[in-house]
């Protein structure tokens, strides 16, 4: 079914990087997977230095069973002749997936290019706490703002 008149499809990219960020053997992990299911977007805003991407939840989707907004964030996007990569973050608000956003430092985030690749991160100590590619998820590390 398509989406209602006010809202879109999510594009290939938000796709891919929602998948890549419900990705993982959690239960929290498993009701966002149920809610990119029915996502949609409402709002979609480009900039040369990211994205962000409003997203919709119907009411009738499971629910973190939690209150708190918090981010799951360990995700990197390689994007071509871009010198660092961009990170994409997933904020959820009252137990809903709640925005997509897509930050690059560096700028020259462009919605058509073709991406390289997405890697996981996790903070890496001797560079001070920044995010730097991971050999693998750590869900964790991804999680570590939801606390109940």
């Amino acid at each position: 079914m398509p989406p209602p008149p006010d809202r879109q499809e999510l594009d290939a990219f938000e796709r891919q990087a929602l998948e890549f960020l419900c990705a993982g053997e959690h239960p929290l992990l498993a009701t966002l997977r149920a809610q990119l299911g029915v996502a949609t977007v409402r709002a979609r805003e480009d900039h040369p230095y990211g994205r962000w991407t409003d997203l919709w939840i119907e009411e009738d989707t499971p629910l973190i069973e939690h209150d708190e907004r918090f981010a799951v964030d360990d995700l990197l996007v390689y994007l071509p002749g871009v010198s660092e990569p961009a990170q994409v973050l997933l904020h959820v608000n009252r137990g809903r997936m709640a925005m997509l956003e897509v930050s690059s430092v560096v700028g020259g985030w462009n919605p058509a290019m073709p991406i390289e690749g997405f890697r996981y991160a996790r903070a890496d100590p001797e560079a001070g706490g920044q995010l730097a590619e991971a050999p693998q998820r750590d869900v964790d590390f991804a999680l570590r703002g939801w606390t109940r």
